[in-house]
């Protein structure tokens, strides 16, 4: 069973960057069981800097849950529980910013 988990954990990481977040994209490669390559996934997930955190975690946020479309994963920094605590604070920037 916990390796049952960890091959969904995996999965969910590479098809979240094969599909750059794409949430619909993301759930139709699950939904049909999509073929992903290991060897990339474990390459990927050691030179991955941010901590991350999939749906079926139980760590995942609750807050997180409710929503539309939640994400299947997070990338984070700092301390993710704080996510379900009172004072909550986002930052949100471009990954393109313009001069303007």
């Amino acid at each position: 069973m916990e390796k049952d988990i960890k091959i969904y954990r995996m999965k969910i990481f590479y098809y979240a960057l094969k599909y750059k977040g794409v949430w619909k994209d993301i759930y139709n490669a699950i939904k049909q069981q999509e073929e992903w390559d290991e060897e990339w996934t474990l390459e990927a997930i050691k030179k991955t800097k941010a901590n991350w955190v999939t749906v079926i975690d139980s760590n995942y946020p609750e807050r997180f849950k409710f929503i539309n479309n939640p994400p299947f994963i997070i990338f984070y920094y700092g301390d993710l529980s704080l996510i379900d605590s009172d004072k909550i604070l986002g930052v949100v920037g471009s990954r393109n910013a313009s001069s303007y």
